[in-house]
């Protein structure tokens, strides 16, 4: 199951341009005088993101086997901060699949996420179905660019697209009241998730897309792991050539809200990364934890 060379290789020739666009030629994570580097969309003045009395949202976009997860733990180390793993997945699986908290309660009996749910009238298999069904019409990866494009005044217009947009909103409240968080962290890497998150009022949105080199992306993927599908090396390849890009055009919307993070640097300094993605939100770099030494 090892990835060979000529496979690799293969990779690297197909995808070369996309990757010097999303891997290569940018920097793992801003310095202190830059935002990674995006151009400003024309929608950007517009955005309701303007509210800086809103929930602050960190999501964390790309494509699946790069790293989200530990990205994702090690924020929510922090002092202020909440991980929330995949918050998109919280319907399906958490209402509908009845699956375990980390608590080692079903999420429906789990005391945070039960109280969050009853907020948001969403604790009933009934009324999970029927989000998870407005987030399956307005979240769909071919939309992402059409979301992308939206600004605040289009809303009205789609009724499963406004459904959903006032169920976050809604969601994203309820658990800034329940935790007191000052940051929420959501790790669904979902592209067209994150540009419909664009489109929630009173929402802080800030976007880091993590990016992982993709023969080791394909490598993974290629591993059995109980539970989840593994992509052959052409599909992953495709996907993450697909997710990156889409997450690039995030960032293009978020450009003084957003940064790219490349994983190899991440691992090797995982406290300078951290550091850089507290100060893009405006939150105390020292509240950072030093690694454990010995």
């Amino acid at each position: 199951d090892e990835l060979s060379q000529g496979q690799a290789r293969a990779i690297e020739e197909r995808f070369e341009p996309t990757f010097r666009r999303v891997w290569t030629d940018r920097p793992a994570v801003p310095t202190s005088d830059e935002v990674a580097g995006t151009t400003a969309s024309t929608a950007t003045s517009t955005h309701p993101l303007e509210n800086e009395n809103g929930v602050k949202v960190l999501y964390i976009a790309g494509w699946g086997r790069s790293g989200s997860t530990l990205l994702d733990t090690l924020l929510g180390q922090i002092d202020g901060f909440l991980s929330t793993g995949e918050l998109r997945y919280v319907w399906e699986r958490g209402v509908i699949g009845d699956w375990i908290c980390g608590c080692q309660r079903s999420v429906k009996r789990c005391p945070l996420w039960s109280r969050v749910l009853d907020s948001v009238n969403a604790n009933r298999d009934a009324e999970a179905r029927k989000i998870v069904d407005w987030q399956r019409q307005a979240t769909r990866f071919r939309h992402t660019r059409g979301l992308l494009n939206r600004t605040s005044n289009d809303l009205g217009r789609d009724g499963a697209l406004d459904s959903y947009i006032t169920v976050m909103q809604q969601l994203f409240a309820a658990i800034r009241e329940a935790t007191g968080a000052r940051v929420i962290v959501d790790s669904s890497k979902r592209p067209s998730d994150a540009a419909a998150l664009t489109l929630v009022p009173n929402l802080q949105l800030y976007v880091v897309h993590l990016v992982r080199d993709p023969r080791a992306v394909a490598h993974s993927w290629r591993r059995r792991q109980p539970g989840i599908d593994r992509h052959g090396v052409v599909n992953s390849t495709i996907s993450w050539a697909a997710w990156n890009l889409m997450s690039d055009g995030v960032r293009s919307k978020l450009p003084q809200r957003s940064m790219l993070v490349q994983y190899e640097r991440f691992v090797d300094d995982p406290r300078r990364t951290l550091t850089q993605i507290v100060e893009l939100l405006g939150e105390d770099p020292s509240q950072v934890p030093y690694p454990h030494e010995g």
